[in-house]
């Protein structure tokens, strides 16, 4: 009997103690859950903070607010980020500082190769000394064009100030005075400039370089148009223009069109896209333009779509 009691007694404490946790088991879950999706709500600042980011900001992430806990793991994402600018920051100081190094070498050399053409009467000579300036030329131009990538990954455009983009057309297109000399480039300004944000060093790069491509990619005769309206600024000559299949490869480094495009560096409308995407702009390409030949590049900062390539 005494057995039998212990035994019932025994069951009747273990079917309790089941009860017991049973009922407990989906407290605990939903305490658990609780506390684990408040630990990592404290996360959120810091996930909300890198979506936000712009390009190129490698800054160490705020740390005050998140637990002890997840200290660590945010310190090990902030010694990540530091070892990423760090390398960028050599790569952008390496391609600086090499281009900087090599324009006095190439203007040098460029003098020199200038009188070896001036003293060679034969045209034997001559012809290969004014190739071997011709190639110094586009040295140079290279050169400049990886100083000015180096200052526009830096970030240059994510600064901020109004800009007045007819004050901004009138500096550049004054730069080009022979060409304006000749009637190959003028300004015009539409309706009233609306001031824009951003940077106008770096605003000035990439008209310099819609210019100089626009310049160089029409075979030397065309026309070009720099037109301010509003909050586009354009670029357009009349030009053979480019194979609209070929328009969206030209925004890639070192894609060239056909024909004359193969003088340049590649490096142009690449920079100019990211300036524009680091400005809050777009850059739009459209060829041909009319009578099938010309080529447009817009600067458009009012709020729309993504930039891209438009087909007449």
């Amino acid at each position: 009997m005494k057995d039998g009691l212990a035994e019932r007694l025994l069951w009747a404490g273990v079917g309790w103690l089941l009860g017991v946790l049973l009922a407990l088991l989906p407290a605990a879950w939903l305490a658990m859950r609780w506390l684990l999706r408040r630990g990592f709500d404290s996360l959120e600042p810091a996930r909300r903070e890198l979506a936000q980011r712009p390009l190129h900001d490698l800054r160490p992430l705020a740390t005050h607010q998140a637990p002890a806990e997840l200290q660590p793991w945010l310190s090990t994402v902030n010694g990540l980020l530091a070892r990423v600018a760090g390398l960028v920051d050599s790569e952008r100081a390496f391609a600086a500082n090499t281009a900087h190094e090599l324009r006095t070498p190439l203007a040098a050399a460029r003098a020199q190769a200038q009188r070896l053409v001036q003293a060679s009467a034969d045209p034997r000579t001559r012809e290969p000394a004014q190739a071997l300036v011709r190639q110094l030329d586009r040295l140079t131009s290279l050169a400049t064009r990886l100083l000015q990538l180096a200052r526009v990954e830096s970030g240059v455009a994510l600064q901020r100030e109004p800009v007045d983009l007819v004050q901004l057309a009138v500096l550049v297109v004054d730069e080009f005075s022979e060409a304006t000399r000749s009637g190959l480039l003028r300004l015009q300004v539409r309706g009233s400039s609306v001031p824009v944000s951003g940077d106008v060093d770096a605003l000035g790069i990439a008209l310099r370089n819609l210019i100089d491509n626009a310049l160089k990619h029409s075979d030397g005769a065309a026309h070009v148009v720099v037109t301010v309206s509003g909050q586009q600024l354009a670029v357009l000559d009349d030009g053979p223009g480019v194979p609209p299949a070929l328009l969206p490869t030209l925004l890639r480094p070192f894609e060239r069109g056909p024909g004359h495009a193969l003088q340049g560096s590649g490096l142009g409308l690449a920079m100019v896209d990211t300036i524009a995407r680091q400005s809050g702009a777009r850059l739009v390409l459209q060829s041909p333009v009319a009578d099938g030949h010309g080529f447009e590049a817009v600067l458009d900062f009012a709020p729309g779509p993504a930039g891209g390539v438009q087909h007449p």
